[in-house]
């Protein structure tokens, strides 16, 4: 059963990955060579997972007091002083 459960999640993932590059591609940067747009896609699509993984689904399965635990919140640790002035576009 676990094994079930895992191959529908790397299915789910690895379908993820194709339509982020999918949409690089096509809308964002027809331009770039195949080894970028998977690049791009697999960091995106990591983050995606890492996300998941770490906010959901182990909360879920820990429970929201042990998760707290071992996993504080990291927005009680963020930096808020930015710099408006910046220009903070993503453009690799």
């Amino acid at each position: 059963m676990i094994t079930l459960l895992f191959t529908g999640i790397q299915t789910i993932f690895l379908r993820s990955h194709n339509a982020i590059a999918k949409v690089i591609h096509e809308d964002l940067h027809p331009n770039w060579i195949a080894e970028k747009v998977y690049e791009n896609a697999k960091k995106i699509n990591t983050a995606a997972f890492q996300k998941f993984f770490y906010e959901d689904w182990l909360k879920t399965l820990l429970g929201e007091k042990v998760h707290s635990k071992n996993f504080p919140d990291k927005k009680a640790n963020e930096f808020t002083d930015y710099d408006d002035d910046v220009n903070m576009n993503f453009n690799p």
